[in-house]
């Protein structure tokens, strides 16, 4: 499903599919997640991974909703998720905001 995200550099609204997103590394641990930009080709960061959090994501998929590992396997990945984010706007800006231009 697509969703309307503005370019933080040129304003134009994009429709992003949030579940396809583009992966960049960054450096040996954490990678951007995002997409270009339709008008002026500016990367546009969605938020940060790292190949843990996607192992703990895999891991939450192989569980129905109604397991009992499922409510202990999400709160473990938003917490990862959320640490993994703070770390990658520390270290590399705040989200959305990078305009690193795609080479």
């Amino acid at each position: 499903m697509e969703f309307p995200w503005r370019c933080g550099r040129c304003n134009h609204e994009n429709m992003v599919d949030l579940e396809n997103l583009e992966k960049w590394p960054l450096d040996r641990v954490i990678s951007a997640k995002g997409f270009l930009c339709n008008k002026c080709g500016t990367r546009e960061v969605v938020g940060y991974t790292t190949l843990s959090l996607e192992e703990q994501l895999r891991k939450l998929t192989r569980y129905a909703p109604s397991h009992p590992k499922f409510v202990f396997l999400m709160k473990r990945a938003v917490r990862k998720k959320e640490g993994v984010n703070l770390r990658g706007e520390a270290i590399y800006g705040e989200i959305g905001h990078q305009n690193l231009v795609a080479t």
